[in-house]
């Protein structure tokens, strides 16, 4: 259903009607307008500056003898301004039509909060006396009012009402804070589910922390434990409980009566921890299962602390640490190379030249013949000039001057 158009609370939208000046403290409130929450201040302040600088443009709505049916706003901003009158509009009306002319005016004008639809919801059913669900019809009027209407009332489809209404029966803190938009409409439909009592319990416990849950902690921790197992093995462990003390008492006196007193002892201990393990898990409150999912262990934050300030101690020593593991590889992998290059060097060494000569023959004859050739060249270099000394020829190797 699209969302009807907003009109500012002191904008003319009313036929032209006379106005009658009356004295603003003789106005009285409507009980019906407890249904809907005050406006938010910053839209309440420019309404009051509205009135200040323009006046009351849009004349307040009243019965005959003087009750507001629209305009509870701009009354309390001309009050405070010190208006002693304000233009009202008189409809003849009874207190039921009052009250259907204000849900209509507040749903025409406002966009109602989660909150604000509930409680409607539950005065239209309570003034129509509808039956509970979505499927509810009216009881004792000529033209009974369905479900499905106040639905369409309120601006929403049946399913839509049918879980708002549920936000009645949450306790009142809880309610404030889906007014405020801070918990959601199925958080508070799966909180409403819970007791009251265990819905107070909570919010007294983690406050608007309440809001941080999630569904599947509040949904889970409805539903009671499931102890069958366990029950069903104390069933089995009496049964044999029965039988040993049975076959005790039928045993004459001798070692077996012993070892039957002892099984006996073992079924009744075994009974006894399994009924121990039970009762406080029948004992345990929704509540209880709810905060374990986020109050957290009151020393958790200390050893943290403790642990990141232990941390930041050795955070030096592992990067040390970090560091010498990367020098060590490099270690390793330079003694690999080294110890491979050491191998192909020794396996060099070992070769046998004895195949290679056939081969090389060729190249080792033209080898021999270069050394005649630089003796020619030598003589010939040598025409004309003085002698030197002939170098010294030292022997290939790794000698001290080399």
């Amino acid at each position: 259903m699209p969302t009807p158009p907003k009109l500012a609370d002191n904008e003319k939208n009313t036929p032209e009607a006379p106005d009658v000046d009356h004295r603003s403290h003789k106005l009285l409130p409507n009980p019906a307008n407890g249904l809907f929450d005050p406006l938010p201040d910053d839209v309440y302040a420019a309404l009051k500056a509205d009135i200040a600088a323009r006046g009351l443009l849009n004349p307040i709505l009243c019965t005959p003898d003087f009750t507001v049916i629209a305009g509870h706003h701009r009354l309390k901003a001309a009050m405070e301004l010190s208006l002693e009158s304000v233009p009202v509009e008189i409809h003849d009306v009874d207190a039921a039509e009052a009250e259907s002319q204000l849900i209509a005016a507040n749903v025409l004008r406002r966009q109602l909060n989660p909150m604000e639809q509930a409680r409607l919801i539950k005065r239209l059913k309570e003034r129509y006396h509808v039956q509970p669900g979505p499927r509810g019809k009216g009881q004792g009027t000529a033209n009974p009012v369905n479900f499905t209407g106040i639905a369409q009332t309120v601006g929403v489809d049946p399913e839509t009402a049918h879980q708002l209404d549920r936000l009645n029966k949450l306790v009142p803190p809880l309610q404030e804070l889906v007014s405020a938009g801070k918990l959601g409409t199925s958080h508070g439909v799966a909180l409403a589910a819970l007791d009251p009592e265990h819905q107070q319990a909570l919010y007294d416990v983690i406050g608007e922390s309440v809001t941080q849950l999630k569904l599947v902690d509040i949904r889970a921790a409805k539903k009671a434990p499931d102890t069958s197992g366990l029950e069903v093995s104390i069933a089995a462990l009496e049964t044999e409980r029965e039988r040993l003390q049975a076959e005790l008492n039928r045993q004459p006196q001798s070692e077996a009566i012993v070892a039957l007193t002892e099984r006996l002892q073992a079924a009744e201990d075994a009974q006894q921890a399994a009924w121990a393990e039970v009762e406080p898990l029948r004992a345990e409150r929704p509540i209880d299962r709810i905060v374990q999912t986020i109050v957290p262990d009151p020393g958790q934050a200390q050893r943290i602390q403790d642990l990141e300030a232990q941390l930041a101690l050795f955070q030096p020593i592992a990067e040390q640490i970090e560091q010498h593991g990367t020098l060590q590889k490099e270690i390793v992998k330079l003694e690999s190379e080294k110890k491979a290059a050491k191998s192909q060097l020794h396996s060099i060494a070992q070769l046998d030249p004895a195949p290679l000569v056939p081969q090389l023959q060729p190249e080792i004859q033209a080898l021999l013949q270069i050394p005649k050739s630089w003796g020619t060249a030598s003589r010939l270099s040598h025409i004309g000039r003085p002698k030197t000394p002939a170098p010294v020829v030292r022997p290939f190797g790794n000698t001290e001057s080399d």
